[in-house]
């Protein structure tokens, strides 16, 4: 579907056919679906290659009518992106005029986090891989060179599970 079109929508109801209980077909009706959104414009031009910063980021609302279904960036992927082409003042932030930086980066430190039975244990440790928020990444402890891995959950931030 895309907003401002059109979208053919059937309309089903229980009905009994022969003692059992089926959905059936019992209207057809059109639709014409628009949304309001929260999302992020720059509050000034930023130049090709320049990382947005928290002075660069206004939260808008808008409603749209027209176009593809598409998911905004989150507050997390437009904080420190890197803009990949020239942007006005007021531009929309797509994922297409910025790119994320992750939320942890190749041999960066992080904290490494285990939770287990009531207990958290912090540990400083170094990424091996890049990653965004939910990804999986390997992390090594630099005294033991040992590597796990880690789910990203903040900014230089993981938290090891152990399975037993």
């Amino acid at each position: 579907a895309a907003l401002g079109a059109a979208l053919r929508v059937a309309l089903r109801a229980p009905v009994d056919r022969g003692g059992a209980q089926v959905l059936a077909p019992v209207a057809h009706v059109s639709v014409t679906v628009e949304v309001t959104v929260d999302h992020w414009h720059t509050t000034r031009a930023v130049p090709r290659g320049a990382r947005l910063g928290d002075g660069d980021l206004m939260r808008v609302r808008h409603r749209l009518t027209r176009g593809a279904l598409r998911p905004f960036p989150a507050e997390d992927d437009v904080r420190e992106a890197r803009a990949m082409q020239d942007l006005a003042a007021d531009a929309c932030l797509t994922t297409r005029v910025v790119a994320p930086t992750p939320a942890v980066a190749a041999g960066a430190d992080v904290t490494g986090v285990v939770r287990e039975g009531g207990m958290e244990v912090r540990a400083q440790l170094v990424a091996v891989d890049s990653g965004r928020i939910g990804d999986l990444v390997r992390v090594m402890h630099p005294e033991s060179r040992r590597t796990f891995r880690a789910r990203v959950t903040a900014r230089a931030e993981v938290e090891i599970r152990h399975d037993r």
